[in-house]
């Protein structure tokens, strides 16, 4: 055999009688703790499906990346997938906070003598409103703490966008930011009443009102959920828009429609957050 012929006799051997597969990944659970190996692995991961191997590799990087953008972009991502965080879900839920049907409904008229509620007796609303029930609230809530780790770790700065590769990366950054803030919010919103003896109720014009037990409870939770919630709400649009902006991109887009997502739920809480927490 001509010994030009050897390495490639070699490589068949390999591939077919061993299984080696050409396409796994670099390194296994034991190899190179290199960065950009990690990375390289992480993203053949994620391209496979494997998300949960492209968790661990981007685990292991985390520690030295310090505030390394594609590190914890990598990262975040991985979690995304691995835990189904769905866009879907998070508009979903959004118009079920934002959006009246127009439905005849029968009025509620709160437990007590004297209910704490954040709207006028004479906007008599429906029947309390529960997000439990709400096949998007079941799918996010359970991902709450995840959610928070990946708030976490993109609450760093954002490097200047200097060219192709940046724009591509800031743009997963703030996609996931913004879905990141706005599920967050939505979720808070239900959480908080759960905490308290405070009920949700849709008000005939399309917001969110809220009635407690007692005057200082009433004030203690529209508080706590509306500044709360204010920060998520303004972090998602903020984020969603500069993702917007990255492409100068049409209408339609990802980014529109967590932006149009964000604000309904903000037009839904917006008496509470304007009066108690005015920070847009």
């Amino acid at each position: 055999m001509p010994r030009h012929l050897l390495p490639r006799l070699l490589l068949n051997i390999c591939l077919l009688q061993a299984g080696c597969n050409a396409f796994a990944p670099f390194q296994d659970e034991g190899g190179s703790d290199a960065i950009a190996d990690l990375l390289v692995d992480a993203r053949i991961a994620l391209d496979t499906g494997d998300t949960a191997a492209a968790v661990s590799y981007m685990e292991r990087a985390l520690p030295r990346s310090g505030d390394r953008l594609d590190v914890r972009t990598l990262l975040s991502e991985a979690l995304v997938q691995r835990d189904t965080i769905r866009l879907f879900d998070v508009v979903s839920l959004s118009r079920t906070i934002g959006f009246d049907d127009g439905a005849e409904k029968e009025p509620f008229i709160p437990a007590g003598a004297a209910p704490a509620c954040s709207f006028s007796p004479s906007a008599i609303p429906s029947s309390p409103l529960s997000l439990i029930d709400e096949p998007a609230y079941a799918a996010l809530e359970p991902r709450l703490q995840v959610m928070r780790r990946i708030k976490s770790l993109l609450d760093v700065p954002m490097p200047a966008n200097d060219g192709p590769e940046t724009t591509l990366l800031l743009a997963r950054a703030y996609q996931i930011r913004a879905l990141v803030h706005l599920s967050l919010a939505l979720v808070e919103v239900q959480k908080t009443a759960e905490a308290t003896t405070a009920t949700l109720h849709r008000l005939p014009s399309g917001g969110i009102g809220y009635c407690a037990d007692s005057q200082e409870e009433m004030s203690m939770m529209t508080a706590y959920v509306a500044c709360r919630t204010a920060d998520d709400l303004d972090e998602a649009a903020t984020s969603a828009t500069a993702r917007a902006q990255l492409f100068e991109s049409p209408r339609g887009t990802t980014s529109d429609t967590l932006i149009d997502a964000a604000n309904s739920a903000w037009a839904a809480l917006g008496n509470e957050i304007a009066e108690t927490c005015p920070t847009r």
